[in-house]
């Protein structure tokens, strides 16, 4: 018997406890029977299944919750792991910079140095050759001095010196300018 049957036909309230309460044995045996044989069906079908879907997806929850929090733990590791490399290599690039700067100023003084001492060279290479050249302008003038004195000489005396002569006189007149 349907329900629509019942709400469609007469409304009588003692045929409705009649069909839910059964009068007599065998309808009510018939109907416990009906109960356990359909609470049989349910729990073989339906619950079982459904007990088995909802175990398997809190093994699955359970499952995805412990990889979640592994990898978690992976992603501080590795954070701190970045964190220390991160200021390693900072401490690095400092003490990079430091050593670059002391090399950049060792490499500046020694550069000052080495311009210092080129310079100092070549101040003595040209007061050597100021010294020098002045040595032989005196030479050369001492040298257009006698033969200056000798020009003279000759025509003061007329008369033709030798070699031997002109030599003595030379000497002689170097002589008395480096006194």
């Amino acid at each position: 018997m349907n329900l629509w049957f019942i709400l469609t036909g007469p409304v009588d309230p003692q045929s409705i406890i009649d069909k839910l309460i059964p009068s007599g044995i065998w309808p009510f045996i018939m109907q416990l029977l009906s109960t356990l044989v359909m609470l049989v069906i349910v729990k073989r079908f339906l619950y079982q299944p459904i007990k088995n879907i909802l175990v398997q997806r809190a093994v699955f929850v359970k499952k995805t919750l412990d990889e979640a929090i592994a990898r978690e733990k992976q992603a501080q590791a590795l954070k701190l792991s970045l964190e220390a490399e991160t200021k390693k290599v900072q401490l690095s690039l400092k003490t990079l910079r430091q050593e670059a700067l002391e090399e950049i100023e060792s490499t500046k003084a020694q550069l000052l140095s080495d311009a210092q001492n080129q310079a100092n060279r070549l101040k003595e290479k040209a007061a050597l050759e100021i010294s020098q050249a002045k040595s032989q302008a005196l030479l050369d003038i001492e040298r257009e001095i006698v033969g200056v004195a000798l020009d003279a000489s000759k025509k003061v005396l007329q008369r033709e010196l030798t070699n031997q002569d002109n030599e003595k006189i030379i000497e002689d007149f170097i002589k008395g300018l480096r006194n």
